[in-house]
């Protein structure tokens, strides 16, 4: 009834419901790939990226591991930064505003002494308050500017330091025997198959990028409280306890989606790839144009 006519032209009430429920049916399966692509792109373009030294900016000093107490104090200059840009230009929207009231109420006083233009006098106040605004605005927004460019150059500065840790320890990792891709045994079958040496090849990225997410993990091990680490500890034994099997497989991968209490802590040492922020007006317009294509 779908494909061939219209369904409600049917006499039978039992038909047209089965023809209808069939097209939703069919409806939601095709429309669950671009349902998938869109929340896909509104993630991968949100406005707040996930950083490791969030999570202490507020703490007192004193409780700050001392390993990580100065990129804590880079990363809350930068958002202190950003916080007095933000700051300045709501400064200069509602200078504007008190400049349009104070003009609005300047010539509703002109209009009840019967007067149809300014007087001379308020035409230079009017002047004054516009000029000393602009200068203020000017002279802050320069300033806030120039702090934020020194506390981005900080910020990456650290950040460049951590990626060279963890380039570091990728490569001490590599000599340990966990992820050693030649610990003197023969290699398995799959990797002897392959020829020209690509089993050797994919298997050494196998293997470093098992210690990359090592490395990872132990630059988040850095930033972590003690009673964090503890809960680390007790993961790592639940997650041991599970077994090997194919269902404690399905438990480990249930337990790191959805009842890890760490998992935003371990997601900010990845870098993680982001669209920029104009990718969000790509995707509002987008989803425009599908909302009225569908109606």
């Amino acid at each position: 009834f779908i494909f061939q006519g219209n369904a409600n032209e049917s006499t039978d009430p039992w038909e047209i419901v089965v023809a209808q429920t069939l097209y939703m049916v069919i409806s939601s399966i095709c429309l669950t790939p671009v349902i998938a692509l869109i929340t896909l792109l509104f993630k991968k373009t949100a406005p707040s990226r996930p950083q490791l030294e969030d999570r202490w900016i507020g703490v007192d000093r004193n409780d700050i591991p001392k390993k990580i107490l100065n990129a804590v104090i880079i990363r809350e200059e930068l958002l202190l930064a950003e916080r007095r840009v933000r700051h300045v230009e709501d400064e200069k929207i509602a200078g504007r505003r008190f400049l349009r009231d104070t003009l609005q109420e300047t010539m509703r006083h002109v209009l009840n002494e019967g007067r149809d233009k300014l007087s001379e006098k308020e035409e230079d106040e009017l002047l004054y308050i516009k000029l000393r605004i602009e200068e203020e605005y000017h002279h802050d927004i320069k300033e806030a500017k120039q702090r934020l460019a020194m506390a981005k150059v900080k910020y990456t500065e650290l950040r460049k330091e951590q990626e060279e840790w963890v380039e570091s320890r990728v490569i001490d990792l590599l000599g340990d025997p966990r992820f050693e891709v030649r610990s003197g045994k023969k290699d398995d079958l799959w990797i002897r198959l392959l020829p020209c040496g690509l089993g050797v090849k994919i298997n050494f990225y196998v293997v470093k990028h098992k210690a990359n997410i090592q490395a990872h993990a132990d630059l988040a091990l850095q930033y972590m409280s003690l009673e964090e680490r503890a809960i680390l500890k007790a993961e790592e034994k639940t997650l041991k306890d599970f077994g090997d099997s194919y269902f404690g497989a399905f438990k480990r991968l249930i337990y790191k989606l959805f009842l890890n209490p760490l998992k935003d802590l371990k997601g900010a040492t990845h870098r993680s790839f982001y669209l920029p922020m104009w990718g969000v007006y790509v995707v509002h317009t987008f989803c425009i144009l599908l909302a009225g294509f569908c109606t």
